[in-house]
Formats: structure tokens, C-alpha cells, sequence
């Protein structure tokens, strides 16, 4: 840092502060309020919040970091502060900035005084039927370590050699290592109420966190599993901030070619050599956490990123992803007769599944007042689809396909499968659930859910007051619409069916 080495002036007042910032590009022209500022230059290691106290002959802002004086060009301070970046709607792959978005800023320059990151290891996906088997949290306070929470944990089961092979932590290592619950009291502990950053956080770490603490406390006794509230916030507090990295860097970083850790600390030129242990991914999240709002200190990494990205897409053909390109060479072998058996199977077995659950489905249908064939069935290229007048109103998807055999569907009534049902989480979509099953029959297994599904679809489907025949079905006491997928959606209709009639002769409702 460089303390003032001539006199300097403090501000008068907030309307010459305010002045000031407008003029060196701290705040724009418009700004009726003073933004906050980071400090990166000189003298600190990662951004830090301060405080614009003055300035030296005129062109040098004086700033306050951590209780010490620095001067800094005021251009350079402008320059330095954190971007936002936005998707461009002219040359492809570059980005632009904004300085206007001042409560982000205020919001990042507050958690930057004290935060946590946190990472676990687990032993497979599902947050109900694996186990964590390692927690790592740093503290972080003014851009130094505070603390360090870290901890193997004994699952109480056998560890998968795949997951072994992923981050070398051992059956004998685990073995010796304290169970969660003994170690909960110490981690709520170290949380305490500070804002917790993660990468995928909000759709990993915290909801297996939330749940395997649930499933050892003896007060809540499994109500965040029946709250409709994410169950991340129940266990960890609705008011408590919460970033996960991977939504920033969607954000910041649009147009990197890949968002998992391990590509970002490639991307971004991060100094970890290690991969897949908590400790070692937090000090990565952190990083990248930081790089977020400093995305200048990383341009030249960024451009060979997408650069890179801009090569491997100038190689497939036009219009196509690798994926596609993967599938089209697979397609160019001509299936034989017995491929094309197995495809009719395929549909035949996903129709044989709907074939039994429709049935179980019948009185909610009634009860509701939609007729049968509203609810329709189609195979699709990778699943087949059941759902309410049009493929948007999905009421549950399944697949009976080689080895992937599931049911699909909303996590919301993950409360009404059975408990030893086995089931998996699908890790690009994490509000859904798959329920393995063998054979067609198996559906069976997931009627209640299926059925809530149901209801949910028809309840919730567009609705409209009446289409202007209120007359003549009052005095018909039914709908008369001569469309029958089209009043579905009437809610005139189902006041009529519990006999509530406004107009006409049969009136009984004023």
C-alpha cells in the first residue's frame, strides 16, 4: 500500500464524496446514492472492501483498508472495481460491463468481510440413500483465513471403489473416522450465521448436508422433507446469504466451455493441484468465488478459453453439437431387424407401465372433473412422457430402456415413495427423482406420488372464470362447452359440479 506522502483533503460532506466518484467513474452520472468499493492493488491479496476517504491533489483518492491509508489514482480504483457482465448481443464472446448494479456490489463487499466456503465428498448422489464421508469449510474473514473446519466422517457403510478411486479416501480411513453424528454440534458451530458459498452448493452440498443432519435430529423428525420450503433454507436458515458458485460463473463467465470445478481451475488458471477432497475444492471455490467479481484479472485466460471453445465447435459441422455429430456416426450403421425388435419392446414395455397406472389414476381424474383422455402418453426418443393436454404439464416420465429403467418424477413427493424404494438424482436436473424398477409392474410402487402429480397438473393448468355460456350451463348444471380440453380449465365449471350455481333459474349462490 502506499500511505499519503503530501497533505490530503477529507470529504466534507457525502454530496462532494458523491461528486467525486461521478467524476472518476465510481459511481455514474446518475447515482443518487454512494456505491461501496473493493480494493485490489497493492498491498492486499484478494479484494477487499474499503472506504473512499478523501482524495490528494485532487486526482488520488485516499482509501481506508482495514484501519490503514493507501492512495490510489482514482481512474485505477475505477477500473479495478468488479464488473458484471452481461451477454452481448454483437461480437460473439465478449462480454459486457455494467457498474450500475450497486446493491450486488454492496451485497458482495458485506459478505467479503467474513464468509464461509464449504464442499463434502459423499459416496455416491442420492441424498437419501448415500452417506458423506468427508466436510471441509473455510472461514474467511477480510481476505484472510480465519479458521479451518475439516473432517473425515464414517459413513458406517462400505465406500465404492469408484468413489475411492475419485478421492482417494480409503475404507480404513473412513473406518476410523467419527460418525456425523458426533461431529453435527462442532460443524453448526463453526457455521454459525455467516454466508456460506459453495460450487453446485444449493443443489448438492447443503440438501445432502440438510438431510443426513435431519435424519439424526430428534427435534424435527424429517419436516424439512415435508416443507415446501428448499430444504438447504430450512436446515441452514431463511435468511442466512447463500452463493453458489456455479450460478455466478453462468453469469459472469457465459461463454466458458465448461462450469465443473476442475475446467474452471483450468479455465482460470487456479494453482490446486488437487481434485474431488473438500479441503482442497473449497480453496478452488474460493478462488473462483473471487475471480467472479474481478473477472479482469483474467482476461487473458478467458480469451483462450473460448477460444478453445470457438475451435472445438468450428469442428463439428453446421449446427451441430458433439453430441449429435456422435449420434449421427452411430446412426450412419444400418440397425438390423433384432435393434429394431428391441426399439418396438422398448415401446410396448413404456406402455404396458402407463397401462397399469391408469387405473390408479381414474377417481382423481374424476374428482376433478377432466375426462380420461386428457391425460395423454407419448414415447419419446430417450423416455416416454405422461402428461396433462399438452407436453409442458409433465405428470411423470418413464424409461425401460437396456439398463436405465426408472421412474421420473417431481421431487416434490419424494414424501410419498416408499422408503425402500431405491432412488437416484439426476445431477443436471435436481427437482427430479428416478425410482429404479425391474419390470412395468413396478410402477405400481409410486402411485401415491403419481397420483399427487396428477392433481397438482389439473389444479394447476391455465384457468379462466367462464367463456361467456354462464347462463346456459347454470341453467343446464353443467358445462356445455362444446370443446371439452378447453373447459377444463373454467372454474365456473367447478363450482357447478359441488352445486354452487350463481345465475339463471337455478341460482342458490348470492
Amino acid at each position: 500500500m502506499y500511505p499519503p506522502t503530501k497533505e490530503w483533503t477529507r470529504f466534507a460532506n457525502d454530496e462532494e464524496k458523491l461528486e467525486y466518484f461521478k467524476k472518476w467513474g465510481l459511481a455514474s452520472k446518475k447515482a443518487k446514492t454512494i456505491p461501496p468499493v473493493i480494493y485490489c492493488a497493492a498491498g492486499v491479496s484478494v479484494p477487499t472492501p474499503c472506504e473512499v476517504v478523501g482524495y490528494q491533489e485532487h486526482f488520488c483518492a485516499v482509501v481506508e483498508i482495514k484501519g490503514e491509508l493507501s492512495c490510489i489514482h482514482g481512474s485505477h480504483l475505477a477500473e479495478t472495481q468488479p464488473k458484471f457482465p452481461r451477454k452481448s448481443s454483437n461480437e460473439k464472446g465478449t462480454i459486457q460491463t455494467s457498474l450500475d448494479n450497486n446493491q450486488e456490489l454492496l451485497d458482495y463487499a458485506k459478505i467479503l468481510q467474513d464468509y464461509i466456503v464449504l464442499d463434502i465428498e459423499t459416496t455416491g448422489l442420492n441424498k437419501r440413500t448415500d452417506r458423506i464421508i468427508e466436510i471441509a469449510a473455510i472461514h474467511y474473514s477480510k481476505g484472510v483465513v480465519a479458521d479451518t473446519y475439516h473432517t473425515l466422517v464414517n459413513p458406517e457403510r462400505e465406500v465404492p471403489s469408484n468413489i475411492v478411486a475419485l478421492t482417494g479416501i480409503t475404507q480404513a480411513e473412513v473406518d476410523t473416522a467419527p460418525v456425523l453424528a458426533d461431529i453435527a454440534d462442532s460443524f453448526w458451530q463453526f457455521v454459525g450465521d455467516c454466508p456460506i458459498v459453495g460450487h453446485n452448493i444449493k443443489s448438492f452440498d447443503l440438501p445432502f448436508l440438510a438431510i443426513q443432519l435431519d435424519a439424526i435430529s430428534e427435534n424435527e423428525n424429517g419436516s424439512w422433507l415435508l416443507d415446501s420450503t428448499p430444504l438447504y433454507r430450512r436446515a441452514f436458515g431463511l435468511n442466512r446469504p447463500i452463493i453458489d458458485t456455479l450460478y455466478l460463473v453462468r453469469n459472469r463467465f457465459p461463454n466458458l466451455p465448461g462450469r465443473k470445478l476442475e475446467q474452471l481451475k483450468q479455465w482460470l488458471g487456479i494453482n490446486i493441484a488437487v481434485s474431488h477432497r473438500a479441503l482442497a475444492d473449497v480453496e478452488t471455490t474460493n478462488e473462483v468465488f473471487l475471480a467472479c467479481y474481478t473477472p479482469e484479472k483474467y482476461t487473458e485466460q478467458l480469451k483462450r478459453a473460448v477460444a478453445l471453445r470457438e475451435t472445438e465447435t468450428a469442428n463439428q459441422p453446421m449446427g451441430k453439437s458433439p453430441k449429435a455429430s456422435k449420434a449421427e456416426q452411430l446412426l450412419s450403421f444400418k440397425m438390423d431387424d433384432q435393434m429394431e425388435e428391441a426399439a418396438q419392446t422398448v415401446e410396448e414395455l413404456e406402455q404396458k407401465a402407463f397401462d397399469c397406472i391408469l387405473p390408479e389414476l381414474a377417481d382423481v381424474l374424476q374428482e376433478l372433473n377432466a375426462k380420461p383422455e386428457f391425460l395423454e402418453f407419448a414415447t419419446l426418443k430417450n423416455y416416454s412422457s405422461a402428461y396433462l393436454l399438452k407436453q409442458s404439464n409433465v405428470v411423470f416420465r418413464v424409461k425401460l430402456r437396456k439398463k436405465s429403467t426408472y421412474i421420473f418424477i417431481s421431487e416434490d413427493y419424494a414424501s410419498l415413495i416408499p422408503a425402500d424404494a431405491k432412488t437416484s438424482k439426476i445431477k443436471s436436473d435436481p427437482w427430479v427423482i428416478r425410482v429404479h424398477i425391474q419390470k412395468p409392474e413396478d410402477i405400481l410402487i409410486c402411485k401415491d406420488a403419481i397420483r399427487e402429480s396428477l392433481r397438482h397438473e389439473i389444479l394447476t393448468i391455465h384457468t379462466f372464470d367462464c367463456c361467456g355460456r354462464y347462463e346456459e350451463c347454470s341453467d343446464a348444471l353443467r358445462c356445455i362447452h362444446p370443446d371439452p380440453k378447453m373447459s377444463i380449465g373454467c372454474t365456473y365449471k367447478r363450482n357447478l359440479a359441488k352445486g354452487r350455481v350463481f345465475y339463471g333459474k337455478n341460482r342458490n349462490n348470492y
